[in-house]
């Protein structure tokens, strides 16, 4: 039987970004993703251990190490945001 784990690959276009935080046991060897969709175009991953590459990443795209933010944390980081001109108040 095969259990999901934690999410550990997020494609999130809206925020431009890619996060990977792979955690592969070492009897798990290496592991070769090619065409990984991303929703901006497929990229390849080679992971092994903590350890992980991708390529192909879609132009604009951002690799990120680690977790994508939780909800509560982008809250946070968009009231530290200095408001732009012209916006309005809610």
């Amino acid at each position: 039987m095969v259990r999901p784990g934690p999410r550990r690959l997020d494609a999130y276009v809206s925020l431009g970004g890619l996060w990977l935080d792979p955690v592969l046991p070492e009897s798990f060897g290496d592991l070769h993703i090619t065409n990984a969709p991303t929703g901006a175009g497929p990229v390849t991953i080679d992971a092994a251990g903590t350890g992980a590459t991708v390529h192909n990443l879609p132009e604009g795209m951002v690799l990120h190490r680690g977790h994508r933010p939780w909800i509560t944390e982008l809250v946070e980081q968009a009231k530290l945001r200095p408001e732009k001109q012209g916006e309005a108040q809610s």
